[in-house]
């Protein structure tokens, strides 16, 4: 450097603020301006926020947590956020505002990613397992005051765990006049609200689970089911578990057509998850278990016994009494009666209808003796036997 050079750096300062001091009293002369000593000694202004911020000794405060730290959660969310100030400093020095670059929130070390608007940090909580969270928020200020506070909740975005270790048969075949079907399991949630079981017929989508499925008709008559609804949220709350056992009865009549019915036995769980304003936001599990039931003309099952007894209505006129009765009742089926005795040189046949579940026919004799036979009625048959005096004898 020459000799020049050096003169000329070593009153560059006083150079520059000639300068400015020219370009001041210029300006002033045209505006009227004030013109202060110190405007002429001050530092020149430099781009962006990097000026000395010494009398901002206030760290940044969060405040209006999203969701509130007075809500009890569990959370159905995607995020959170907070309001980020910078106050007044404890002494009364301007605050020197925050520093974007440097507001983070964190989980356990690992940032969550984040975006601003004006004061407002939101935090994504996308593809975050459901469990406690403690999310630490950080921010500096432009004086480097460092500001942290945690936010703490339950994140919960999955429903219910419902299990079933063994469904029901997808098929069944029945000609009895009713089947019994189960389903019975587990539900796991620690923040369980509701559990419910449904039995649903489809409508013409013939599928189970869609908005055209009903409630299936209750009752014990044909094609009914014991019932269609009920509630399980004691249950699982006291042991974890549910049996939904329901009871269908046989939709064809006796000689029908065979048909193939579909039932959908529904098992619905819900938790007490809500959003971050506190309003219910549940979320819901439901299992559809489908069973189709091909029914079979009914075979009737009853139990059939006879007595015969005798009495003697006047000179040469007397019958027997033959009593036929079916368990239960099986009125408007045909019988068949058959009798041999003293009286008949061959087998009597007598053919008609039971009228109810105890009915008597009577058969004219005119000898003493016994008398013997038997009765059939579908495919049930029973015998009889009575011996025929000269004693009155009764018929009832």
């Amino acid at each position: 450097m020459t000799l020049h050079e050096r003169t000329f750096d070593a009153y560059r300062p006083a150079l520059q603020r000639m300068t400015r001091i020219g370009i001041a009293l210029f300006l002033a002369g045209l505006g009227g301006c004030e013109i202060k000593p110190a405007d002429f000694f001050a530092p020149p202004p430099s781009s962006g926020n990097t000026q000395s911020h010494a009398g901002d000794n206030t760290p940044p405060i969060f405040v209006n947590p999203f969701p509130a730290a007075t809500l009890a959660g569990p959370f159905a969310i995607n995020s959170v956020r907070v309001d980020i100030n910078d106050l007044l400093g404890s002494n009364n020095a301007d605050p020197s505002g925050i520093d974007p670059a440097s507001v983070s929130a964190t989980i356990g070390g690992q940032a969550l990613p984040l975006t601003h608007s004006g004061s407002t940090y939101t935090a994504s909580l996308a593809g975050r397992a459901d469990g406690q969270l403690g999310i630490v928020w950080s921010a500096k200020d432009f004086a480097g005051n460092l500001g942290t506070s945690q936010m703490n909740l339950y994140l919960k975005n999955t429903g219910p765990v419902i299990t079933v270790p063994t469904p029901p048969a997808g098929t069944s075949q029945s000609s009895g006049a009713s089947m019994q079907f189960n389903v019975s399991g587990s539900i796991i949630d620690p923040y369980l609200f509701r559990a419910v079981g449904t039995v649903l017929k489809p409508g013409p989508s013939n599928q189970c689970g869609n908005a055209d499925n009903t409630p299936w008709p209750t009752g014990t008559g044909v094609g009914q089911v014991s019932g269609n609804s009920w509630d399980y949220t004691n249950n699982v709350l006291n042991n974890g578990s549910f049996n939904l056992g329901a009871t269908a009865f046989n939709a064809v009549a006796p000689g029908g057509i065979p048909m193939t019915l579909r039932y959908c036995f529904g098992v619905s769980a819900e938790d007490k998850a809500m959003d971050a304003t506190g309003a219910a936001k549940h979320n819901v599990s439901v299992r559809y278990f489908t069973v189709d039931q091909t029914w079979l003309p009914p075979v009737v099952t009853f139990t059939l016994s006879t007595t015969a007894t005798y009495r003697h209505i006047g000179p040469g006129s007397s019958e027997v009494c033959v009593t036929i009765t079916t368990t239960p009742a099986q009125a408007d089926k045909a019988f068949g009666l058959a009798m041999t005795g003293p009286s008949f040189s061959q087998p009597v046949q007598i053919n008609g209808t039971l009228t109810s579940g105890s009915m008597v026919v009577r058969v004219p004799i005119n000898q003493f003796g016994t008398y013997s036979g038997g009765v059939i009625v579908g495919s049930q048959s029973s015998s009889y036997s009575v011996n025929v005096t000269s004693s009155q004898g009764t018929c009832t």
